[in-house]
């Protein structure tokens, strides 16, 4: 079973994510650009820092340049957007 545990809208400057399988746990710190897996008695670390808004910039440049093949569609926009906003009302009814 694995077990995926996002908070988007946290005013705390974090952003993980956690996978919690049978066997082992994942830790992705977005932020400080690292992902941490243990398993058994094994913990190994990875970074992957990236400069801060790399996505987002990356995203414009790909506009600016017509390659839209790394961008979402207008549909995987609309339901992404819907998803954020399920999770917010959900998240305000608790």
């Amino acid at each position: 079973m694995i077990n995926i545990s996002l908070n988007f809208f946290s005013r705390i400057k974090r952003r993980e994510i956690i996978i919690d399988g049978n066997n082992f746990s994942i830790l992705a710190d977005i932020i400080n650009g690292k992902v941490i897996i243990y398993e058994k008695k094994h913990r190994i670390v990875k970074s992957f820092l990236k400069p801060e808004n790399y996505s987002f910039k990356q995203q414009h440049l790909n506009i600016m340049k017509r390659d839209y093949s790394k961008l979402c569609s207008l549909n995987e926009g609309i339901n992404v957007t819907k998803l954020i906003d399920k999770l917010k009302f959900n998240s305000l009814q608790r």
